[in-house]
C-alpha cells in the first residue's frame, strides 16, 4: 500500500501534464465553427473523454490494484554477467551511448520541421485525384440555346481528343441559357501518367481558343465544403447594400485577382449584361378583338400574328 501511494505521488503530476497537453491539442478542433467544426466535434469529444478517463484510472484504479494484487518478495541477487543478464548490461551500455546523440537529433528534427513548414503546400483538405473532372461552361449572356449547344459540342470535341480523357458527357439549358455542365472521366493514373491538375493545365490552353464561351475545369473531390456550386475551387463573395456599388467593385476585384500568378480561371457569376424585353398587353383591346392572353403568349413569336396586334402591345427595353 505504501509503495502504491508513493508511486502515485511520483508520477501523478507527469500523467496530469501529459493528459492536459493532449487535450490542449484537440481543443481548437472542438471550438472550430462552421462545417469543419461539425465534422470534427464528435472526434474531438471522444478523444478528450478517453484521455480524461485514462487519467482517472491511472491515479486511482491502477495503484489500488497494485496495492491489492502485488505481493512483496524477499530480496535476492541475480548474476548479471551470465545469460540474459549480460544482454541487459549490453543494452544498458548501448542506451547510454545513444543518449549522446539526443541533442543532435533534436536540433535536426527542429530544422527539418521548419523546412517542411516552408516547402510543403498547406491546405485544409489535401487535393485528391479521383479520376473525375467537372467542368462549367460560361458563355455570353445574350447567347441563344442553339448557339450554346454548338459551344457545348465544340468543347466536348476538344476535351475528348485529349489522350488522358476516357469519357465526356455534358448538358446545357435549364434556368440559364448561357451556362452548361460537363463531366469528364479520366483514364487510370497508370495510363495517363499525369495528375488531374496537369491534365486540366494542358486542356486550358486548347479551350481558350473557343470564342464566346469559357470552360472552367476542376477535379472532383470526395469532400467539398463551404460556399456554393461555382466555376472554381475557391470562392470570394462580395456583399453590399448598394447594388450599383457592388457592380462597380466586382470588375476591380476580379482584375486584381486575375493578376496574381498563383490564380487561374478567375471568373464571376454576376449576370447583368444580357438583353431583356418586357411586353405589356393592352387587355381591353385584346378583349375587344376577341384575343386571349394565352393565344398571344403562344403566338408572340409568329411573324403572321404580331402585325395584327402591333397596335395593342407596347414594348419596353
Amino acid at each position: 500500500m505504501q509503495a502504491a501511494l508513493k508511486g502515485v505521488r511520483e508520477v501523478g503530476f507527469t500523467v496530469l501534464a501529459m493528459s492536459l497537453s493532449l487535450v490542449a491539442v484537440f481543443l481548437p478542433l472542438l471550438l472550430m465553427g462552421g462545417l469543419p467544426g461539425c465534422y470534427f466535434r464528435e472526434f474531438t469529444v471522444t478523444l478528450s473523454a478517453a484521455i480524461a478517463i485514462s487519467l482517472i484510472i491511472s491515479v486511482t484504479l491502477t495503484p489500488m490494484m497494485c496495492a491489492r494484487l502485488l505481493r512483496s518478495h524477499e530480496k535476492h541477487s541475480q548474476p548479471r554477467k551470465r545469460g540474459f543478464g549480460r544482454l541487459l548490461v549490453a543494452l544498458q551500455q548501448q542506451y547510454g551511448r545513444s543518449l549522446r546523440w539526443v541533442l543532435v537529433i533534436l536540433i535536426g528534427t527542429i530544422g527539418l520541421n521548419v523546412w517542411l513548414y516552408i516547402s510543403i503546400p498547406k491546405t485544409f483538405f489535401p487535393e485528391q485525384d479521383t479520376g473525375s473532372v467537372m467542368g462549367f461552361i460560361q458563355a455570353d449572356q445574350s447567347i441563344s440555346f442553339q448557339a450554346m449547344c454548338n459551344k457545348l459540342h465544340d468543347f466536348m470535341v476538344i476535351v475528348s481528343a485529349d489522350p488522358a480523357v476516357d469519357n465526356v458527357t455534358g448538358f446545357t439549358g435549364g434556368s440559364r441559357t448561357n451556362a452548361g455542365s460537363m463531366f469528364i472521366t479520366l483514364k487510370p493514373l497508370a495510363e495517363r501518367k499525369m495528375s488531374a491538375q496537369q491534365v486540366i493545365a494542358r486542356l486550358r490552353g486548347k479551350l481558350a481558343q473557343e470564342p464566346g464561351a469559357n470552360l472552367f475545369l476542376m477535379p472532383v473531390q470526395n469532400i467539398r465544403i463551404g460556399g456554393r456550386e461555382s466555376n472554381a475551387d475557391y470562392q470570394f463573395t462580395s456583399l453590399s447594400d448598394d447594388l450599383n456599388e457592388l457592380r462597380a467593385w466586382e470588375p476591380k476585384i476580379r482584375l486584381a485577382l486575375s493578376q496574381l500568378p498563383e490564380l487561374a480561371d478567375v471568373n464571376s457569376d454576376q449576370q447583368d449584361k444580357g438583353s431583356e424585353m418586357a411586353l405589356t398587353y393592352d387587355r381591353d383591346t385584346l378583349a375587344r378583338l376577341g384575343i386571349g392572353v394565352s393565344s398571344v403568349n403562344a403566338c408572340s413569336g409568329s411573324d403572321k400574328f404580331l402585325p395584327s396586334i402591333n397596335s395593342s402591345i407596347s414594348t419596353k427595353w
